[in-house]
């Protein structure tokens, strides 16, 4: 199976990608929501000024970067709880919340996580300014 390796872009408008099999995604949008969703990616970039985003990953992450950045909107992750991942959540107005992974919480705040799950690998960067944060096991 060939990777495929995507960049999309947007000024106003959603952007929704599904059914990628490997490879690796960046996409960025000004005013609209991001969401993609994969069986395997070896890494991604999400980043919007006003817009939701949603990353979701079915196979377990062993290694790369996964990036979530945003100024206005939530952003939501869903990963196998199977990977090995190292977490940096951070936002200024919202919260960070945690459901059904195994994390070993190095530094944890309403607003902040800072742990790994399953001893780290993969790294997953989650920043928002004003928005809730969610990171979910699958």
């Amino acid at each position: 199976m060939k990777a495929v390796n995507l960049s999309l872009t947007t000024s106003n408008g959603n952007i929704v990608s599904s059914g990628i099999a490997s490879g690796s995604v960046e996409a960025s949008s000004v005013n609209g929501n991001i969401n993609i969703a994969a069986s395997d990616l070896a890494s991604a970039t999400e980043d919007s000024v006003n817009g939701n985003l949603q990353l979701t990953v079915a196979a377990p992450l062993k290694a790369g970067t996964y990036s979530l950045n945003s100024v206005n909107g939530n952003q939501n992750i869903y990963i196998s709880r199977n990977s090995n991942a190292t977490l940096s959540a951070s936002t200024v107005n919202g919260n960070v919340h945690v459901t059904n992974l195994p994390v070993n919480t190095l530094m944890s705040t309403s607003k902040e996580l800072q742990g790994t799950v399953n001893g780290g690998g993969a790294s997953i960067l989650m920043k928002a300014t004003n928005g809730n944060i969610f990171i979910t096991g699958t």
